[in-house]
């Protein structure tokens, strides 16, 4: 046992930048499973030590193929993008704040209501991105199977690099912008209600709060691969939270400063066009921002979804079928990881 740690250890400090994969079946291979990055037991008649010290536990050595091609390549995929989505949410939630600075002289004055403020990440925009980690796929188990080339884009970290975190910090950068541009729009053109009040500044600030709310939680329908029902119904909840949230605050007299502010909003037809033309921007600048990849040497190519699972599918077919049963400890794939196997 000490061993076959030792091994591992070898690899580790041999290949520092390389990940190590331990698998094994036994009490005598537990300190191999612990040394690796990542271990595996695999359940079987020499007991669960194994699999009780690993990170993942599995029945049959085959599965380790599914495991790898398709929950870890899903797994580091989503996680990436959540990670990048909770900068993104925040950046868009702070940055309006400090372009509307330059209007107050850098006097201090917030943007937006503390309280709701607070909730922002608790309830407002929280849940969607949770079911999207737990539940997005972008192509079915067996089709990445049978496309092992799938795997490489989380070996050589397309999903989470620099570059990426940049392009989703200056995507967010410049969204909000048109946050708070429009909410200024919407105090230029109803300087008065329709029952002769007149629009505040909290108004406004309320309003730019509400439509980067909408426009955090629709951005997820932009970079989702499979929407399901829970998706749709957490993105749909968390707006309407939000709305009865506003909506409850403001009804009693010690909401202070943004009292009346929900039906000053809700209330006038330019603030439902400021939020919409806000939505519309910032959805197409997403769409926009998506496909530049898609964009050689002045012909843009088929990026809708359908026609690319339509043209992945028929490559699929194409691509000799992989017999699950056959598959042993004498695979071929190259995964890039150093297997250490009992």
């Amino acid at each position: 046992p000490k061993q076959k740690s030792q091994i591992v250890n070898l690899i580790r400090d041999k290949f520092p930048d390389k990940t190590t994969l331990a698998i094994g079946d036994g009490a005598n291979d537990v300190n191999m499973i612990t040394a690796a990055h990542v271990g595996i037991g695999i359940r079987g008649l020499e007991g669960q030590q194994a699999a009780r010290s690993s990170d993942y536990a599995i029945g049959e050595f085959k599965i380790l193929r599914r495991l790898s091609l398709f929950y870890g390549r899903e797994c580091i995929r989503r996680n990436a993008t959540l990670v990048l989505y909770n900068f993104f949410k925040n950046i868009i939630l702070i940055i309006p704040a400090f372009w509307f600075a330059f209007e107050n002289g850098f006097s201090g004055q917030i943007l937006y209501d503390s309280f709701i403020f607070q909730l922002y990440n608790i309830f407002y925009a929280s849940m969607p991105i949770m079911i999207y980690a737990l539940m997005d796929q972008e192509y079915e188990g067996d089709f990445l199977e049978q496309n092992p080339e799938y795997y490489h884009a989380g070996i050589k970290n397309e999903y989470f690099n620099g570059s990426r975190f940049w392009k989703w910090f200056a995507q967010a950068l410049i969204q909000s912008v048109f946050v708070p541009i429009f909410a200024y729009f919407y105090i230029n053109t109803s300087a008065i209600d329709s029952n002769g009040h007149t629009v505040g500044f909290w108004s406004a600030g309320m309003l730019a709060f509400t439509s980067l709310t909408i426009v955090a939680n629709t951005k997820i329908f932009i970079f989702s691969t499979s929407l399901n029902f829970l998706v749709i119904f957490f993105i749909i909840g968390s707006i309407l939270v939000y709305i009865f949230s506003f909506w409850l605050i403001n009804v009693f007299p010690w909401a202070g400063q943004t009292y009346g502010a929900f039906d000053m909003i809700f209330g006038s037809g330019n603030a439902y066009l400021a939020m919409f033309i806000t939505l519309i921007c910032c959805s197409a600048f997403d769409y926009a921002f998506r496909n530049l990849k898609y964009i050689q040497k002045g012909e843009i190519m088929e990026v809708l979804t359908t026609e690319r699972r339509k043209t992945e599918t028929e490559r699929s077919k194409r691509t000799a079928s992989i017999e699950m049963g056959n598959v042993g400890n004498t695979s071929t794939i190259d995964l890039d990881t150093t297997v250490a196997m009992a």
